[in-house]
């Protein structure tokens, strides 16, 4: 099991999203992390967000561009981001990035929004890093030692996950990312009072979600919230109840639309997977087997 805290640009970007109301899948916002990181912006910096903000939530009302929720893998490093700071998307080099294909597909199709959301990060890097370093950073090593234990017992139901770098974010809260080559969540912070479990579970979705074949956002969800829930749904293990209570927070609504209409999940199925929260874990784990 690799635990690790993440990179300082992952940590930048989720901080930046973290503010934007985006539609769609893979929303990032949290109001509890904005009045959380808004004590703690300096008044300059505060106003340079908020103005990217105001045309990044208006560009992505509905929903975001895909390479959006890709941009912590376009460079390994906030010192990455310093070096290129007077360059442009467009002028960016794939030997300057972490994830050359990620670079072409933005340089493919330009947007004005990407070019202030690159921007963003760029004005706020000088201000970011060294407050990252000295008031975060050491708030993650901890939070990692904390989280570690209860990664090793989530492997004992999810072995694949053993396999695994998975890494903890400041600003996700209960939310977890998917990449190439690492997973991504949540850490317990001041500012959402996690249990040191959540990220755990967290971790065994999103491993889940990597390891699916289904094609479509809908769908591959669907087989790790079904596969995750067979797994742990009865299991005798601390993170069943988190893991049921986590179910319940979710907002599955779209992703059971989705099932609906593609005749996978019938009218009742649909209405008490919305309306009975508590029961959640029980029903996908009786879906995933058939019963």
């Amino acid at each position: 099991m690799a635990l690790h805290v993440t990179d300082d640009f992952t940590d930048l970007v989720m901080h930046v999203l973290a503010h934007v109301r985006m539609g769609g899948a893979g929303r990032s916002f949290d109001a509890r992390y904005v009045a959380w990181a808004r004590e703690r912006t300096p008044a300059r910096e505060a106003r340079w967000l908020h103005e990217a903000v105001e045309v990044l939530d208006r560009a992505w009302e509905h929903r975001a561009p895909a390479v959006v929720h890709g941009w912590p893998e376009l460079l390994g490093s906030v010192a990455d981001l310093r070096a290129a700071a007077t360059q442009a998307l467009a002028e960016l080099r794939a030997s300057q990035v972490r994830d050359a294909s990620l670079l072409a597909a933005v340089q493919r199709e330009p947007r004005a929004e990407l070019e202030v959301l690159h921007a963003t990060l760029v004005l706020l890097a000088p201000w970011f890093q060294p407050w990252r370093a000295e008031a975060v950073a050491p708030r993650l090593h901890a939070a990692a030692q904390r989280v570690a234990p209860w990664l090793d017992e989530a492997a004992r139901w999810l072995p694949t996950l053993a396999e695994a770098r998975v890494e903890l974010a400041w600003a996700l809260g209960e939310r977890g990312r998917v990449h190439a080559a690492r997973v991504v969540v949540g850490a317990p912070a001041p500012w959402n009072g996690l249990d040191a479990r959540v990220p755990a579970v967290l971790a065994m979705h999103e491993q889940l979600v990597s390891e699916s074949t289904q094609p479509g956002y809908a769908a591959m969800e669907w087989e790790a919230l079904t596969g995750l829930a067979a797994r742990l749904h009865g299991a005798d293990t601390p993170l069943a109840p988190v893991h049921a209570r986590w179910l319940a927070s979710l907002e599955l609504r779209p992703i059971a639309d989705a099932r609906r209409q593609c005749g996978a999940l019938g009218p009742l199925e649909h209405q008490r997977l919305l309306e009975d929260r508590d029961g959640r874990a029980g029903q996908l784990a009786a879906l995933r087997s058939g019963a």
